[in-house]
């Protein structure tokens, strides 16, 4: 399917900033990212549309569709795969999911050959993380992604490591921690979309695709959301 449709589709959901790409044949025709705040499902798939016109390219043409599945914003996460998955039962694509992580690692780790441990701030004075490498076959993941407080990402860090991701909403206590074990800190790729796009399609390309039944977000906290607790009986 990908050499007979070539165009791969890859959108990024997960936080404030959202973000599609188009890509045929491994290059890059096309990105756009804004700043869609909560407003995800109103301006996703307009933005898809919007983009595909640019690059001259029809819905028709997908056949492939990359979608990052965080962590992130649990509604920005949950319209990025259900539309995923809507599009792709449309068109008969391909589906497969890239994480969030993985997507801001990959850039820091190209562009420092350095083990590369983003962040992001997941509330409740606790981050998201995971660690990652170069590898003969590219990036390597050598920590998976996991939710931890502030102290157990410090002792877990090595000197010399690279720490990326919501670095700005980190406090200066923790940036002057990361100093003191050695680390340096790097803003985060301005398109992590394009990231999206170029991890789906090493998968694509290696035959990893995902089962769109199974595709779920990466929810390292359970939501707030669903039915709650009866209240307690009166005295």
């Amino acid at each position: 399917m990908a050499e007979e449709r070539p165009v791969c589709l890859s959108f990024d959901t997960a936080s404030d900033v959202a973000g599609v790409a188009i890509v045929e044949h491994g290059v890059m025709l096309g990105e756009v990212t804004w700043q869609a705040r909560q407003s995800h499902s109103r301006q996703l798939l307009p933005a898809v549309d919007w983009l595909l016109g640019q690059v001259g390219r029809a819905k028709e043409q997908v056949g492939s569709i990359f979608v990052c599945t965080g962590p992130g914003s649990y509604a920005g996460m949950r319209v990025g795969i259900s539309t995923a998955k809507a599009l792709s039962f449309a068109l008969g694509t391909s589906i497969i999911g890239v994480g969030r992580l993985a997507a801001e690692a990959l850039p820091i780790v190209e562009a420092t050959g350095a083990r590369v441990v983003p962040v992001q701030a997941a509330g409740r004075a606790e981050l998201a993380w995971a660690a990652y490498t170069p590898g003969d076959g590219g990036m390597v993941e050598v920590e998976v992604p996991q939710l931890a407080p502030v102290g157990t990402l410090l002792r877990a860090l090595k000197f010399g490591d690279v720490i990326t991701g919501d670095v700005d909403r980190l406090t200066p206590d923790t940036l002057a921690a990361f100093e003191v074990i050695g680390c340096r800190v790097a803003p985060p790729a301005p398109s992590r979309v394009a990231s999206v796009a170029r991890l789906g399609y090493q998968r694509l390309q290696a035959g990893g695709v995902d089962d769109a039944d199974d595709l779920v977000p990466l929810y390292l906290r359970a939501p707030a959301i669903g039915p709650q607790p009866p209240l307690p009986a009166s005295p």
